[in-house]
């Protein structure tokens, strides 16, 4: 059947068909082709420093606020550790005897391990 024998809707409708298929076909090719935008290259990676280079870099850095030195006596360790269970233990009974300890100004009654003297 040649195409000048086509009723006039048969010829819209072929005609509507052939560039609804063309668009199909062509516009994802036209997608692809288009340019694409790429983001700009990252810069370039520092090399990985040395051992010695971040030991540096920490001996730099001023000391943290926060942290404060140990006692260096042993009776300033015993009063932290005497602190740390009246703050933090689970058992009311040993919070409680840490209170009391803090509460003395008696170095050998705040030792934590020190057994009671006669």
């Amino acid at each position: 059947m040649s195409v000048a024998r086509l009723t006039p809707v048969r010829r819209r409708f072929l005609t509507a068909a052939t560039a609804f298929a063309a668009a199909l076909i062509l516009a994802p090719q036209a997608a692809v082709a288009a340019p694409v935008h790429t983001a700009p290259a990252p810069p370039q990676a520092a090399r990985p420093q040395t051992v010695t280079e971040l030991l540096a870099e920490l001996a730099a850095q001023p000391q943290d606020s926060t942290s404060a030195a140990p006692p260096a006596d042993d009776a300033g360790l015993d009063r932290m550790l005497a602190q740390d269970l009246a703050d933090y233990d689970e058992d009311p009974e040993v919070r409680a005897a840490a209170k009391a300890v803090l509460a003395t100004n008696d170095p050998a009654k705040r030792c934590v391990g020190a057994s009671p003297s006669a």
